[in-house]
């Protein structure tokens, strides 16, 4: 008896909840009805899945088009721009996945680079790169002792926020100048 007042809950909520996906409930029994329930409840999560990602990827399109405009960019073919537009994608992801993060401080966005992998970026934007004709710093400029300036710093406070002091400008792209280095140093 308990177990068909348990089988006529359940199906008054699968007809109340359920109407246009089940009209009549299986002769069959119980079980069958459940597992067809089951098998269109995930059926939907797994559609909806794929039109998110439909989504995304038409969104991405658009974003990828609008990106093109905004830094002029220019592909030399088909496949170029295929390559491309996957390494934008993957970078978006990154970016919108990251911004997703409650617990952040800043926020990311795309810009020059977004269609470059990590590897492109790397070899072409970080390293010191010396020119020819200088190698090395001569043995008495690098003997070269220079005393400090200010020995007496105990008036200085624990620490010091330079933004509030207007010393720090915005972030700006340096280009290839080679002073990467510097900025990687003291962050």
């Amino acid at each position: 008896k308990t177990f068909l007042k348990k089988e006529s809950i359940l199906i008054h909520i699968i007809l109340k909840y359920y109407p246009p996906y089940i009209a009549y409930i299986s002769p069959l029994g119980m079980a069958s009805t459940v597992l067809l329930i089951l098998t269109i409840f995930l059926s939907s999560r797994i559609s909806g899945a794929t039109s998110r990602n439909g989504l995304f990827e038409a969104s991405a399109v658009e974003k990828h088009g609008q990106w093109m405009a905004r830094f002029h960019r220019v592909y030399s073919d088909e496949s170029e721009k295929r390559n491309r537009f996957d390494n934008f994608k993957k970078n978006l992801e990154f970016v919108q996945r990251f911004n997703m993060n409650k617990n952040i401080t800043y926020k990311l966005d795309v810009n020059e680079f977004s269609d470059l992998t990590d590897e492109e970026f790397r070899a072409t934007h970080t390293g010191l790169v010396v020119p020819e004709g200088i190698n090395k710093i001569s043995t008495l400029e690098s003997r070269l002792v220079v005393p400090f300036r200010y020995e007496n710093v105990s008036d200085a406070g624990e620490s010091l926020d330079w933004r509030q002091e207007g010393a720090v400008t915005p972030v700006r792209y340096q280009g290839t100048c080679g002073g990467c280095w510097a900025f990687s140093a003291v962050a």
